[in-house]
Order: structure tokens, then C-alpha cells, then sequence
């Protein structure tokens, strides 16, 4: 299998995965916290690896940037699909407050911007646009800082 056959493959079998996820449900309001737990520190290490690369930290690798890009544009979309009613701090080690569930429409935007922003990673990526990749890092890390100021028990 040539390696844009790999990546085409591997892209659609996350996308997939990302359109299953709106139909998610739980057993146990600690299940939801778990799943999304996880999604969130699986999109926390692709954006590292994808960060220490623009910076140098690591040699920048092509296919493993686009590994990391199709990641985080699926990632982005999976963890705000485990935010039921009734799962916020202190359920289960969860930090979520329940300014999601109050403030819906703006927790709403905030994934939204996410996902916007890691579909940019992933353009920037398949471009091989480093500086706009940077860019879009630094943007994307910025929506998850206020989305954690503003959703995020401490």
C-alpha cells in the first residue's frame, strides 16, 4: 500500500470513528468522563508531537506530521459528544464545571473553534507550510486556554 493510500485510508476510518461519535452513549455518567478524558489527552500528545516539531525540539517528519494532523482533526471532534448532563466536578475526577451546561451555546463555539483550527493544522500539514502551521498551533492552543478558563474547574 503506497503511503498516500495509507494516509487516504487511515483519514477515512477516523472519519468514520468522528461521525459514530454523535450517536455515543453511556452506561454510567463516569464512562462519559473517561472517554472524553482519554480523547482530550490523545489530542494533548498529537498537538505536542506537532509542536515540538515546528520548534525544533525533534526533527519534523512529513508522515508523522500528517499522522498527527488527521489525529487532531478527528480528536478535535470526539470529546465534546461525552459532555451529558450530570457529569461535571467532582464525578469521577472530572474538572468540567457546569458552565458547560449553562453557558451551552458558548461552550458550543469553543469546540467549534477547536475543530476549525485543527482542520488548519491539517491543511497547513498536507501543505507543508510550517510557518502557517505555527500559527495555527499557537491559535488552536489559545482556544483550548480559554475554553479551559472558562469550562474548566481548577
Amino acid at each position: 500500500m503506497t503511503l498516500s493510500r495509507f494516509l487516504l485510508a487511515g483519514s477515512l476510518a477516523l472519519a468514520s470513528l468522528s461521525a459514530s461519535a454523535q450517536a455515543l452513549t453511556f452506561d454510567k455518567p463516569e464512562d462519559a468522563v473517561a472517554y472524553r478524558q482519554q480523547a482530550f489527552g490523545l489530542l494533548e500528545t498529537h498537538f505536542s508531537n506537532l509542536t515540538a516539531m515546528t520548534l525544533n525540539r525533534i526533527p519534523y517528519d512529513p508522515l508523522q506530521a500528517r499522522l498527527d494532523a488527521n489525529a487532531i482533526r478527528v480528536l478535535s471532534r470526539l470529546p465534546f459528544h461525552a459532555f451529558p448532563a450530570g457529569t461535571a466536578a467532582p464525578l469521577a475526577g472530572s474538572r468540567a464545571t457546569d458552565q458547560i451546561w449553562t453557558a451551552a451555546p458558548r461552550y458550543a463555539d469553543s469546540a467549534r473553534s477547536l475543530q476549525q483550527e485543527s482542520d488548519k493544522i491539517h491543511g497547513a500539514v498536507a501543505r507543508g507550510d510550517l510557518v502557517q502551521l505555527r500559527k495555527t498551533l499557537n491559535e488552536a492552543g489559545a482556544i483550548c486556554r480559554k475554553c479551559h478558563d472558562q469550562f474548566r474547574a481548577r
